[in-house]
């Protein structure tokens, strides 16, 4: 709760930085809640910042709400952005495998 309560003031304070929305999106996939809100902030923090640790997050964000395309689509934006990633090229590859 209070790193939550931290992320939002975060937000509230800094409106236009991609880093509180981006935080606040992977805790809510960490404690696997809000994961709706989640994609939301993610995009959010894409809009802002479309680096590739952002469209990661969206894709982790869009893979947990069951968004395949989307998940997909993020996150070999990740790639095309960081292409030595390892961790983005195996978060694809779970994503592409998933039923």
């Amino acid at each position: 709760d209070r790193a939550e309560t931290a992320f939002k003031q975060f937000i509230e304070l800094c409106p236009n930085q991609s880093l509180g929305y981006r935080e606040l999106a992977l805790l809510y996939i960490r404690a696997d809640t809000k994961l709706s809100e989640a994609v939301k902030l993610a995009k959010k923090a894409v809009g802002l910042e479309p680096t590739a640790e952002n469209y990661f997050i969206l894709g982790c964000a869009c893979r947990k709400t069951d968004d395949k395309q989307a998940a997909l689509a993020a996150v070999q934006k990740a790639i095309e952005l960081a292409p030595n990633n390892l961790e983005y090229k195996k978060m694809y590859e779970l994503i592409r495998h998933d039923r």
